[in-house]
């Protein structure tokens, strides 16, 4: 993947099963660059019980340069628990508001990751033991890869886990 110079705003990633990921770029197993692009108001929404990853990207192998980029006000979802799901009535994870670098090398240079956010989903409307609220990890960036940072601001990104029973968690 190649991407320079772009705004990539307000896309939504939303998935029926599994993982929504990648509000505006999913990259799996390649090489690639990004670069002096904005990612601003993106989701990546999980389905029911599922997880939401990389609110407005998302890298899985291979090799991924970011430089000269804003990621801003990007958001990634867990999806809500739902009756007889894999999991009960547990949310689904929220990994990642900005980026989710789920392995592979992702190198971000000469950026800003301000302002993004990793929501857990919510239990549900189901009052069932067990159950849990999905968390919210890495508001900026979730990474279980390999990740390198050179001059970049990270600031004012948070991550929480989702509501429980209609009550915040």
């Amino acid at each position: 993947v190649a991407m320079g110079g772009r705004r990539a705003a307000d896309y939504d990633s939303a998935s029926e099963s599994g993982i929504g990921y990648g509000g505006a770029l999913a990259q799996a197993g390649a090489t690639g660059a990004v670069t002096g692009c904005v990612f601003v108001g993106n989701t990546a929404q999980g389905p029911r019980d599922g997880s939401g990853g990389g609110g407005a990207l998302f890298h899985d192998g291979g090799a991924l340069r970011v430089d000269e980029s804003c990621f801003t006000n990007n958001t990634a979802l867990g999806g809500e628990g739902s009756l007889g799901g894999p999991s009960l009535a547990w949310g689904g994870s929220a990994l990642g508001g900005a980026a989710m670098n789920q392995s592979g090398s992702l190198e971000i240079r000469n950026s800003a990751i301000v302002g993004n956010h990793a929501r857990g989903g919510p239990v549900g409307s189901f009052m069932l033991t067990p159950a849990r609220s999905g968390p919210g990890d890495g508001g900026g960036i979730e990474n279980r890869g390999e990740l390198s940072m050179v001059n970049c601001t990270i600031a004012e990104n948070d991550a929480r886990a989702g509501d429980a029973g209609g009550f915040p968690s």
